[in-house]
């Protein structure tokens, strides 16, 4: 099996540069989530342990926090717009999201370190319906993520059940939902 993943850095203290073709292209219009707070609780991110707490905002500002998912399946995908894994996984996360939501599960993307402007336009292309939250560098920051895609899978009382790093296969997504599912 051979699963693609970008690494973003070593360590969650230490990030590495980004070639200047990767980088998100410069914009100069700031939208309300640009100027939005993200607070993201220390704790750690392994099966088995609860979630740690989350609150973010979408592109139009408005916070969500994990708090108010809870009781509910969530499979939480960490990506970059000019992420080629997470761009090819893309349409795995946004059918699975259609494909299971009446079951209980849901969807939260967490755009990697960019800005607001990227989200929209990416959305759109894939058609994604499921919030997407800015995390203003706090899930490398805090969380210590640093590979993307990064996925993590929490049952419906706040316990990760699986976490994924790099490109998802669809049997391997469908597998880990299930597990969420299965625990509701």
């Amino acid at each position: 099996m051979h699963r693609r993943r970008f690494f973003m850095g070593l360590t969650a203290s230490l990030a590495l540069p980004l070639p200047l073709a990767l980088r998100a292209p410069a914009v100069a219009t700031a939208l309300p989530g640009d100027r939005a707070h993200a607070s993201f609780a220390r704790g750690i991110i392994a099966p088995g342990h609860p979630m740690p707490a989350m609150t973010a905002p979408t592109v139009e500002g408005r916070e969500i926090s994990l708090a108010t998912l809870r009781g509910e399946a969530l499979w939480i995908n960490c990506f970059a717009t000019w992420c080629e894994p997470c761009n090819q996984e893309m349409p795995t996360i946004v059918s699975a999201a259609k494909r299971y939501a009446a079951r209980g599960l849901r969807v939260l993307g967490i755009s990697m370190s960019e800005s607001a402007s990227a989200i929209p336009p990416f959305a759109k292309r894939f058609g994604i319906a499921f919030p997407i939250v800015l995390d203003h560098e706090q899930a490398t920051n805090v969380w210590g993520i640093t590979d993307i895609p990064t996925s993590i899978f929490v049952d419906a009382g706040g316990i990760v059940r699986s976490i994924h790093l790099g490109e998802l296969e669809r049997r391997e997504a469908l597998a880990a939902i299930e597990s969420v599912l299965s625990r509701a």
